[in-house]
């Protein structure tokens, strides 16, 4: 009896239409991901997250303990564990660091995503030790599409 054999350049070509398959199935993906990455609503908060960490530790916080006076540091932010500090508002998180603020400005407000820079804001909770890293903040953001 004789079998049916379709060939080598049969199975070829089923590899590699399988393998073109995947290819673009993983390329849907990807664009599909970065799509989502890219929304507006994902991006300021993932800008808004970064800038009340990068304000946090790399400017208030110094200057808040070079502001202590006489008083000591657990005092000072003893005070704030548990109501938080004062509000620090999108538009004051947008001038403290000059170079990256212009950046950032686009980020929150484009021509179809808009942040209100007066009632968007971080509240910060410092705990204890009260090191550069020890606190935790609360992100309120004032978005809409238009």
């Amino acid at each position: 009896m004789k079998r049916n054999s379709y060939g080598k350049t049969t199975d070829t070509i089923t590899k590699v239409a399988i393998g073109a398959l995947v290819v673009a199935i993983i390329g849907v993906i990807g664009y599909t991901a970065l799509q989502f990455y890219n929304m507006p609503e994902y991006r300021t908060e993932r800008e808004m997250n970064a800038l009340a960490k990068d304000y946090y530790e790399n400017y208030f916080y110094d200057k808040f303990v070079n502001n202590l006076g006489d008083n000591s540091l657990f005092d000072a932010m003893g005070k704030f564990q548990e109501n938080g500090m004062e509000r620090v508002y999108l538009r004051q998180l947008l001038v403290f660091d000059e170079d990256r603020g212009g950046k950032l400005r686009e980020v929150f407000d484009t021509a179809h995503y808009k942040c209100n820079t007066n009632t968007s804001y971080i509240k910060y909770h410092p705990k204890e030790p009260y090191g550069k890293t020890d606190y935790t903040y609360e992100v309120n953001l004032a978005c809409k599409e238009s």
